[in-house]
């Protein structure tokens, strides 16, 4: 016989969708172990097309799942250590309710543990996925690090984000590839290129904050349960790949992070190098052979990712101090991508310092007050906006503006998109940038204005030459029109838009249609702010 009509709800929506109470019970999980699970493994909820369908005719609001993620998850290895764990918490209460230290004890020896190492491996594949996602895990790991120690947070994860925090910020020292940086109330937003990749990332302010009750900080350390296996495993292949030891090792510092240490030793030694990798101020050992990268990466542009730019070379010629007030860790690592030479004063910023506030080859110095209580005449004071602004705008901005106590100009943030409204400070510093630029250019200028005079200078001649040769034939000379030709490629480009517009489909076109209307929308907006603009131009003048 012939296979009858399928019944309702056995195919579509209401099979590829699965609610989260289904897959509760498939996999025979708790809630907390499910979303546990879904965050390790990188599986989301979604939203159905239609969900009256997904949800078999009935109206009631369900979370749901792809039926295929939950169908993958049932295969997951780490499922059985959850039940491990559960069981071995269950023997350990009852080994504490009867009182039976043996056993408690050597319950404590032997934890159920778990690795993450082969979901990294399944998610990321290569360096350059990895890459893409860096940008959340160094947001995560950067803002865990500066979670203070109380109830609901463990140490020990607190303690390796602050260490990994420092072992990226080296590699990017050392790699030079800081692009941009910007100061905001949330914090400092940084932007570097790796590997082709540019990775962007905030860094919180650091000053002592209750924190809030209502944030639930399982779900914040299991994701940084996984940013930290995925970060160290990165970073790895980072430092092999520049040849550096990891972890990193300041160099004439003896103590070795790999080598286990015994018990009963002293942790001098392991404080001390802590100290100077989180310093940012001290060059890492390399390694005697390099190590080969495995990785297949082809991404283009990485050699002019590791050349030095102008503005490194400039600073590399500078030293600064920093002055006690100011936030040492992040102008540490500004002024080192840049090349300049740092220090800051050892009684209040701690190991790393490499010269004294009295050394007379310093050239500039970091201050945030209004007033100095000391001032030397062979270095230039200025507030620390001045170098990130200087790293922002690609060149040696004039410290005049930027001396203390004076008042700051506009700190504008380098992540703006283009187009649109333009500040005036803008305005003016990309016109300082280009005029930099048109200097290079300058001989080809002269090539291009010598052949305009030549050119009419050849036509004069043929002009004479033709006038002494006897003329066959006579005929007018027409008339040359002139054709507005940027008038006429605007006419050539609203034709194509018209035409490409009308093949799409119904769709895309109304895509497209909202697109453009949110760039209008853009150019009323920057025209309603250089209106307000020239008013308030024309009210100062009046005043």
């Amino acid at each position: 016989m012939g296979k009858g009509r399928p019944k309702k709800y056995e195919k579509g929506a209401a099979v590829a969708y699965i609610s989260r109470n289904q897959a509760l019970r498939k996999l025979q999980l708790s809630l907390k172990d499910f979303r546990r699970l879904c965050i390790l493994k990188g599986i989301y909820p979604v939203e159905p097309s239609n969900k009256k369908k997904a949800n078999k005719g009935s109206t009631v609001l369900k979370t749901f799942y792809r039926s295929k993620d939950i169908i993958f998850l049932l295969h997951e290895p780490t499922v059985d250590k959850f039940r491990e764990q559960k069981v071995y918490l269950k023997r350990f209460k009852r080994a504490i309710g009867k009182f039976d230290k043996t056993t408690a004890k050597l319950m404590l020896e032997s934890p159920v543990t778990y690795s993450l190492h082969h979901i990294v491996k399944e998610r990321y594949p290569s360096v350059a996925d990895a890459l893409r996602d860096l940008d959340d895990a160094l947001c995560m790991v950067f803002l865990y690090g500066l979670l203070p120690q109380r109830s609901g947070v463990d140490e020990l994860p607190v303690q390796l984000c602050r260490r990994l925090s420092y072992e990226w910020m080296n590699y990017v020292i050392h790699t030079k590839s800081l692009r941009k940086a910007f100061i905001s109330i949330k914090g400092y937003y940084y932007q570097t290129e790796v590997l082709g990749e540019a990775v962007t990332w905030l860094v919180p302010h650091r000053y002592s904050y209750e924190p809030p009750q209502h944030i639930d900080y399982h779900i914040m350390s299991t994701y940084t349960e996984f940013y930290t296996t995925m970060l160290g495993f990165l970073l790895y292949r980072l430092y092999a790949k520049e040849n550096l030891q990891y972890p990193p090792r300041p160099q004439g510092n003896g103590f070795d992070p790999c080598r286990p240490q015994p018990v009963g030793s002293n942790d001098t030694e392991k404080e001390i190098y802590l100290e100077l990798v989180a310093s940012l101020n001290q060059k890492l050992q390399t390694v005697s052979v390099p190590v080969e990268d495995e990785a297949d990466i082809t991404i283009e542009g990485l050699e002019e990712s590791n050349k030095l730019t102008d503005l490194t070379k400039s600073f590399s010629k500078l030293k600064f101090f920093i002055s006690r007030e100011v936030p040492r860790e992040q102008f540490v690592f500004v002024l080192r991508c840049l090349g300049a030479e740092v220090s800051w004063d050892p009684l209040s910023g701690g190991v790393g310092s490499t010269f004294h506030e009295d050394d007379p080859s310093v050239t500039h110095q970091l201050v945030d007050r209004p007033e100095l209580g000391r001032h030397r005449l062979n270095r230039v004071y200025v507030q620390p906006q001045w170098v990130v602004d200087c790293l922002n705008a690609g060149a040696l901005l004039p410290p005049h503006k930027y001396f203390p106590g004076g008042m700051l100009p506009p700190h504008l943030s380098p992540f703006v998109e283009e187009g649109g409204y333009k500040p005036t400070d803008l305005v003016t510093l990309l016109e300082r940038t280009d005029d930099l630029k048109e200097d290079d250019d300058v001989s080809d200028d002269v090539d291009d204005s010598i052949e305009d005079v030549v050119e009419p200078v050849k036509e004069s001649y043929k002009e004479r030459r033709n006038k002494h040769k006897v003329k066959e034939m006579v005929a007018d000379e027409g008339k040359v029109e002139r054709v507005d030709e940027a008038k006429r490629d605007r006419a050539e480009k609203q034709a194509e838009d018209k035409l490409l517009v009308s093949m799409l489909s119904k769709r895309r076109k109304r895509l497209y249609t909202r697109m453009m209307y949110g760039k209008r929308r853009e150019v009323r907006e920057a025209d309603v702010l250089l209106k307000k603009r020239d008013q308030l131009k024309k009210k100062h003048r009046v005043v």
